[in-house]
């Protein structure tokens, strides 16, 4: 009996320490380059909304990481390239298209 007892705590503890050493899937993260309201579009409104947030005011949703296109930060030059998008010109940080990566990856467009 002592020797079946002592057979299933070395089995619970080896299942206990090899469960908290693997990996767990980390949460990933998708979101619009340049869609700082997160409603699925790049529109005038994102830089509005962009605008508004440096000037402290308040801005009711607001994704920080979707609206600092070039990744330098949150700065009036992100509302910039949203514009020269908008129109048409050059899109060298990729607005408007699907960005995704977890916590341990580099974004991937």
């Amino acid at each position: 009996m002592k020797a079946h007892r002592r057979i299933i705590s070395i089995i619970l503890s080896a299942v206990v320490l090899f469960s908290a050493a693997a990996p767990t899937a980390s949460a990933e993260i998708r979101y619009i380059r340049g869609d700082a309201d997160r409603n699925g579009e790049v529109e005038s409104v994102d830089v509005t909304l962009i605008l508004r947030k440096l000037i402290d005011m308040p801005v009711p949703t607001f994704d920080e990481r979707a609206a600092d296109v070039d990744g330098n930060g949150l700065e009036i030059y992100d509302a910039t390239f949203i514009q020269r998008y908008l129109v048409g010109f050059s899109n060298p940080y990729q607005i408007g298209k699907t960005v995704v990566f977890d916590e341990y990856e580099l974004p991937v467009v």
